[in-house]
């Protein structure tokens, strides 16, 4: 994904950083509505709408899990493209 790709998921969705599920539910069905590419019948508008689609189904596959949520929110686009392994914590002697 390049750096032109990587926009802001609440900006997508036209969303507040608080904003609820419900509300991303809400914008995703929306804009999924208005620009889902079997709706569009012109080749460039379809071209158009293919890309907006995606970046819309995107910005909810991070916003609707909490966890990816949580590490865009903390770590922007590097916390979602690193593949986070977490394992038990190792305890240290002194400990």
């Amino acid at each position: 994904m390049s750096s032109a790709d990587e926009i802001d998921p609440y900006a997508v969705l036209n969303l507040p950083r608080t904003c609820t599920e419900e509300d991303i539910k809400s914008a995703y069905r929306r804009l999924s509505l208005q620009y889902h590419p079997d709706k569009h019948y012109r080749p460039e508008a379809k071209a158009h709408a293919e890309q907006v689609y995606a970046k819309v189904a995107t910005a909810n596959t991070i916003l609707s899990d909490p966890e990816q949520r949580r590490l865009f929110d903390e770590l922007g686009w590097t916390g979602i493209r690193t593949a986070w392994q977490l394992g038990p914590r190792l305890v240290q002697r002194e400990e």
